[in-house]
């Protein structure tokens, strides 16, 4: 589970009047509160639903053929046309302060050219999105990125709030709880800059591999949900015969390997149950292949001439009705059973293969170590069948008793 899930993307803030007429920390505390329960709800059921396999951008999970799925849509897509203008006045105010200040204006010289710059702001602005957005390949890269972002509002900024409100209270830290409103406020901005930092590495990480591989990455993540009507869980790539395969990414060859190898006991027994499955029942067979013609021909109807034929042929057709529904249940099991024998045995093969794998690579090893071995064995006997025999040499001794040894000095015989 990646750290980018742990952060919403879509947070939702809530000003009250009140808030705003009476800035108080109570009421700054009881807004935290309401935003941080909506968020937290809202992550909490999407993990219910969907697991580990929710996605970064929880709309691409949902079918877009449904009323309300398209109505979630339009409420996003209404709420990004209405938060562009108020997020483009927040950031040329911003940065004509910032300009301000280092240029040094005072009020007069910044109302003098203050059109030009407002002017001159949004249209950079603009443009600078514009530009993003053709370039990006996927909007789930930048969903992720700003998604980093929520992590300064969720933890850093209220936890730098609640730091310098408790100082301001309490200089001296007289109070105990002042000293656990710190040491929760350290915790929230060192929880903040760890989430926005792991996220934004990440987010970085991803564009740099689709820059690298030319391409989006296909997985749940890779497509808004805008551009396709199915689902990003429910997609499947049609199969083209006149199209080259797309290269997998590791996500996609990770998830086509097999799990652990049945044990060759129960594969053995799931192959021969299949031995006694509906299509080798030969009675049942025997049985549907002796129903009458009437059954299944519908232009044999105009045969009955009386009540007793009639319902002779309906007794007829209940008993084939029920004949077939009973064999078509048994056939649908032992497709069911066949696929999971199948997929057994391609867990079994995928795993014997890597066995045969490192069997190949130890014989591989050992061939060398027998090579090795086998060289300094050849050279060991060459060595041996080259050095001189002493027996050929003459005696050194001429005869003469040999020197006594140092026991023969020290003895007293």
């Amino acid at each position: 589970m990646s750290a980018s899930q742990v952060v919403p993307e879509y947070d939702v803030k809530f000003i009250t009047t009140e808030s705003l007429e009476a800035p108080v920390v109570g009421n700054v505390q009881d807004d935290s509160s309401t935003s941080s329960a909506s968020n937290g709800t809202k992550g909490v059921f999407g993990y219910l639903t969907f697991g580990q396999g929710v996605a970064s951008d929880i709309l691409e999970l949902y079918d877009a053929r449904q009323p309300l799925v398209l109505v979630g849509i339009l409420a996003m897509a209404l709420k990004i046309i209405t938060t562009y203008p108020i997020l483009t006045f927040c950031g040329r105010t911003a940065v004509d302060d910032l300009y301000g200040q280092f240029r040094g204006l005072d009020e007069d010289a910044k109302r003098k050219r203050e059109l030009f710059r407002r002017i001159t702001i949004v249209s950079i602005w603009f443009c600078t999105t514009v530009v993003l957005a053709c370039l990006v390949p996927n909007i789930s890269i930048v969903i992720r990125i700003i998604g980093s972002l929520a992590a300064t509002f969720i933890f850093v900024f209220p936890g730098l709030c609640l730091l310098f409100v408790s100082v301001k209270l309490d200089n001296y830290y007289y109070f105990a709880k002042t000293k656990w409103k710190l040491a929760i406020a350290v915790l929230c901005v060192a929880l903040g800059t760890f989430v926005f930092g792991q996220v934004l590495t990440m987010s970085i990480m991803d564009a740099a591999s689709v820059y690298r591989k030319g391409h989006a990455p296909v997985s749940h993540e890779g497509t808004p949900l805008w551009n396709d009507a199915e689902p990003a869980a429910k997609r499947k790539k049609p199969s083209d015969p006149g199209e080259e395969p797309s290269e997998k990414t590791d996500a996609a060859k990770d998830a086509e390997k097999p799990g652990e190898p049945p044990d060759p006991g129960v594969l053995i027994k799931a192959l021969a149950d299949l031995e006694n499955t509906a299509s080798s029942d030969a009675v049942v067979r025997e049985r549907i292949a002796s129903l009458p013609p009437e059954v299944s021909d519908a232009s044999l109807l105009e045969k009955i001439q009386d009540r007793q034929a009639a319902d002779r042929l309906s007794a007829q057709v209940e008993e084939a009705c029920s004949l077939l529904a009973e064999y078509n249940s048994r056939l649908a099991q032992e497709l069911e059973d066949r696929k999971q024998v199948s997929q057994m045995l391609a867990s079994f093969t995928f795993h014997q293969r890597e066995l045969m794998a490192l069997a190949e690579q130890k014989l591989e090893e050992h061939r060398d170590k027998l090579h090795k071995v086998t060289h300094v064995r050849n050279e060991l006997k060459s060595h041996l069948q080259n050095l001189p025999d002493l027996t050929l040499l003459p005696s050194v001794t001429g005869g003469l008793a040999p020197l006594p040894s140092a026991g023969d000095l020290f003895s007293h015989q």
